[in-house]
Parts: C-alpha cells; sequence; structure tokens
C-alpha cells in the first residue's frame, strides 16, 4: 500500500502511533480464540478427510489469503514464496 494510503487510512481512522498499542489488544486477544477453534475445527476434519487432504486445503486458504493480504507491489514474489514453501511442506507431511 502506497505511504499516502497508509496515512489517510491512519488519519481516518483515527489510528496514530501514539494510539496504536490500544488498536492491538483485541487482535493480540482473538488470536489464541483462533488458534484453538481451529484446532477443534480441523482435528475431526483431518480425522474424517485424512492428513494430506487437510493440510494441503488448508495450505492452500492460507496461500490465498496471504496474496490477499499482501502489498500490491510484491503480491508476486509474497504468492510465490508462500506456494512453494506450502507445496513443500505438503510433500513432506
Amino acid at each position: 500500500m502506497p505511504r499516502h494510503a497508509v496515512r489517510w487510512t491512519a488519519i481516518r481512522s483515527g489510528c496514530t502511533p501514539e494510539t496504536a498499542g490500544a488498536s492491538l489488544t483485541l487482535p493480540v486477544c482473538l488470536y489464541p480464540v483462533g488458534y484453538l477453534l481451529g484446532g477443534l475445527l480441523v482435528g475431526p476434519l483431518s480425522d474424517r478427510l485424512g492428513r494430506r487432504a487437510t493440510i494441503t486445503g488448508s495450505l492452500a486458504v492460507g496461500n490465498t489469503c496471504t496474496g490477499e493480504i499482501a502489498p500490491a507491489a510484491a503480491r508476486a514474489r509474497y504468492t510465490a514464496t508462500t506456494f512453494v514453501l506450502c507445496t513443500l511442506g505438503a510433500m513432506s507431511a
């Protein structure tokens, strides 16, 4: 994202370097909850579908999400790197 867009977004949302710490509380607290719920969902799913299918599917979803949130200027590099690493991980599973 270009610098002017980041600055405009920060000004519009009211997030400044001084107030950014308060904005981190919710995501940091929700991360372990998502980790727990993901494990509870993926465990039975891998029992039903098999470990390889579950890992491959979750890596595909992760790769897609990485491509969506990567900076526009480096999106291809991020997506390609993630794809290669995910493929290697799925092959070794």
